[in-house]
């Protein structure tokens, strides 16, 4: 919804307009930059896979040409040969040729009674074969073994002549030698990774670094890449995982002057539709203002003089308008005063009697108390309630009724002090709440009070009723709880009247002054007893 005014009005529109800039050029760097993302990672995962393609072809050719060897005659013949006469010189030679014909990192010769016949340095690897050996039924495999230098995939294949196993041959490749065989562009990088450490990595970076990526995102040194795993293997030692990554250094260094631009384009934009805004809400400013200094005015509760203008403008006729309402308002002020003192009145007072209801006793009483405290005063409850009122009711109708509470009503404000505070608790059953020194005036004004009713004689439809009512009072000390004061205040005072009701009514009884064979649980809940 638009503002109503001129000035708030012109602002929003800037602000829109302003909005609609930032918001344009926010989108358009947002959607360039999330595209050329999308596109290098889209590159990226297409080359993972076919790297990761590159590797499986590259394991079974490994895992073939082991098998080949194995196979082969002379292989057979040589290791036989070895093994029989200790010479291992013609096997040594023989696969020495052939494993660095495929590039080897390692190859290994294993005899069926567990000597190494080659390769005896890789201590680590041999046990490895040992353990997934079974001599009894040899079989080819291959697995990923993690040595000090980088990730290899080892395969072997067993030895047999004749039916009978002389050994185990096995070969392994380089991981990262398998992956830049193929081809690895100029922003391209390949790491190894196991347990959140760099393993390897075909950038000049040490091994043992942290490698955590965030949002498939690391840093390397000033640089940062894009990378998306190749692949996850069981190594000898845990799992480790290969990443290609992407240099996306420049294309994230572009982007950051792409956006610095686009936010000297939004400041440019702000600062000129400002200007323009300036300019034209000044021309509206000065009568505008007198406007909200007079709104301003009204809003403070102040009803100022204005004088009608010719009306020349807009302004002018709003001006006007004002005036009249301003008028209009302090015709209504007076009654709105009056209504509202009418519905708090209503809201704290009892509408037959014109005395206070429990609302405004809930709302008296802590302040009565502290002032009490204040004081050291106490606070004393005398509980009123008028005798056989029932019956009173059903022999001359609730008009009747009616009659008689105003008239004790009446009464209790003129038997009272100003100072006192007077409740029509419900019914015929009423109550004064007062400050003394001492409880004595409490029951001094019970008593007044229930001789002026004894007194009284109401006229009603020519016959003449006659009243009498009884009292209990009670006290409440200045050291007793907040919480429940109120309450133990009223039903004591409840529990002198009901005593007073119980002792032939038309009486005045204290709290102080109930029998003590009476126990408080004898006493019934609002007046059991008739009245």
């Amino acid at each position: 919804m638009l503002p109503k005014t001129y000035r708030s009005r012109l602002a929003a529109y800037i602000v829109l307009l302003i909005g609609f800039l930032a918001g344009t050029l926010v989108y358009s760097y947002h959607y360039s930059r999330e595209a050329l993302l999308d596109k290098s990672r889209q590159q990226l995962s297409d080359i993972t896979r076919i790297d990761a393609h590159q590797i499986e072809r590259r394991s079974a050719e490994l895992q073939r040409f082991v098998g080949l060897v194995a196979n082969d005659t002379q292989t057979q013949e040589y290791l036989s040969f070895a093994i029989l006469n200790g010479d291992r010189g013609p096997l040594r030679r023989l696969l020495e040729k052939r494993f660095s014909e495929q590039s080897a990192k390692r190859g290994l010769v294993l005899s069926s009674d567990g000597r190494t016949l080659l390769g005896g340095d890789h201590i680590h690897l041999v046990a490895e074969l040992i353990g997934r050996t079974s001599w009894d039924h040899p079989a080819t495999g291959s697995f990923y073994y993690q040595s000090p230098e980088n990730l290899e995939l080892v395969a072997y294949a067993p030895v047999q002549l004749r039916g009978e196993v002389l050994g185990l041959v096995a070969m392994s490749h380089s991981v990262p030698a398998m992956l830049s065989s193929g081809n690895i562009g100029e922003k391209d990088a390949y790491f190894i990774e196991q347990g959140g450490k760099l393993q390897y990595s075909s950038l000049p970076s040490l091994p043992g670094e942290a490698f955590l990526p965030k949002d498939e995102h690391i840093s390397v040194g000033d640089e940062t890449f894009l990378v998306l795993p190749i692949l996850t293997a069981d190594t000898t030692t845990g799992r480790a995982t290969i990443w290609r990554g992407s240099n996306e250094t420049d294309l994230l260094n572009e982007l950051i002057g792409q956006g610095q631009r686009i936010v000297g384009f939004t400041i440019a934009g702000v600062l000129i539709i400002f200007l323009i805004g300036f300019i034209i809400i000044r021309s509206f400013n000065k009568p505008l203002s007198v406007l909200m200094h007079l709104t301003q005015e009204v809003s403070h509760g102040h009803l100022p003089s204005l004088e009608k203008q010719d009306p020349k403008t807009e302004i002018d006729s709003l001006t006007n308008s004002f005036a009249d309402m301003v008028q209009s308002l302090k015709d209504k002020q007076s009654e709105v005063d009056k209504a509202q003192q009418a519905l708090e009145k209503s809201a704290i007072t009892d509408t037959l009697t014109n005395l206070y209801n429990r609302r405004h006793l809930l709302d008296i009483f802590p302040k009565l108390q502290a002032q009490a405290k204040r004081d050291n005063r106490i606070i004393i409850a005398t509980l009123c309630d008028l005798d056989y009122f029932k019956q009173l009711n059903d022999r001359f109708g609730h008009m009747a009724g009616d009659k008689a509470l105003k008239e004790f009503s009446s009464i209790l404000q003129n038997q009272s002090r100003s100072n006192d505070f007077l409740y029509r608790m419900g019914g015929e059953e009423f109550l004064i709440l007062s400050l003394g020194d001492e409880p004595a005036g409490g029951l001094a004004l019970a008593e007044k009070i229930r001789a002026a009713t004894r007194e009284k004689l109401i006229n009603y439809k020519n016959q003449t009723i006659n009243l009498t009512v009884s009292c209990g009072v009670s006290y409440s000390a200045p050291n007793e709880d907040p919480e429940s004061s109120l309450n133990q205040l009223l039903s004591r005072a409840d529990r002198a009247l009901y005593q007073a009701k119980r002792r032939g009514r038309n009486q005045v009884r204290s709290y102080e002054d109930i029998d003590e064979f009476e126990s408080p649980g004898s006493a019934p809940t609002k007046y059991q007893s008739a009245s």
